[in-house]
């Protein structure tokens, strides 16, 4: 896999389009209905997530993220990966498996939203707390932090309780979701069973 850091601050048609080759219309009109093959819509998300100026400037999370040279100098080359990789309902997603901001054959997976929403957890952007961890409305001072484990597919409390300090709270809702993890370790399996250790990993960092 080669990757090109291109610079996103100067606008380029190649950079910020990519090339499509493929050898197909992904777009028709069928009785004034306009049709989008899922394929391109999918191909075309992940190039202007990454350069498009207006998406990387409302989401600069996307700043440091490239496409592959493979994907972005071939559509058809997308398509190859797509059509052995796609899911209906389910997103593409490039954090699941590594740690590299590059949307790859190697590095991407279709994942359910309930799947995702679990592996990245959840932190406060606007406090230094730890993950899953949010302070309580209560003012006793013994149930200031309150930890919390949402069941991914369910959306149900899995398990919520309050702690005098961050770093219990913490300790506990990583015991917790990893616990649940286990129990959804099917689930991930059936996917790919590469994703359940990183689960495991994801949910046990700071």
């Amino acid at each position: 896999m080669s990757l090109i850091q291109r610079n996103k601050s100067i606008p380029n048609q190649v950079f910020d389009n990519g090339t499509n080759d493929l050898d197909y219309i992904p777009n028709i009109k069928i009785d004034g209905v306009k049709i989008l093959d899922p394929c391109w819509l999918a191909w075309k998300s992940i190039i202007d997530r990454c350069y498009n100026p207006y998406t990387v400037n409302v989401e600069p999370g996307y700043i440091n993220v490239y496409v592959c040279d493979e994907w972005f100098n071939s559509c058809m080359a997308f398509r190859e990966w797509w059509i052995k990789n796609y899911v209906e309902d389910y997103k593409i997603d490039k954090d699941i498996l590594t740690d590299n901001q590059i949307y790859s054959p190697e590095t991407c997976l279709y994942l359910p939203e309930w799947l995702n929403r679990f592996a990245t957890g959840s932190r406060n952007t606007k406090s230094n707390l730890p993950r899953g961890i949010h302070l309580s409305e209560a003012k006793n001072p013994e149930c200031k932090y309150v930890g919390e484990v949402l069941h991914p597919i369910t959306k149900e409390t899995y398990w919520r309780a309050s702690f005098p300090t961050p770093e219990l709270a913490h300790r506990i809702w990583v015991a917790k979701k990893l616990l649940l993890a286990k129990e959804l370790k099917s689930e991930m399996d059936d996917i790919d069973i590469r994703i359940y250790p990183r689960v495991v990993e994801l949910i046990q960092r700071p």
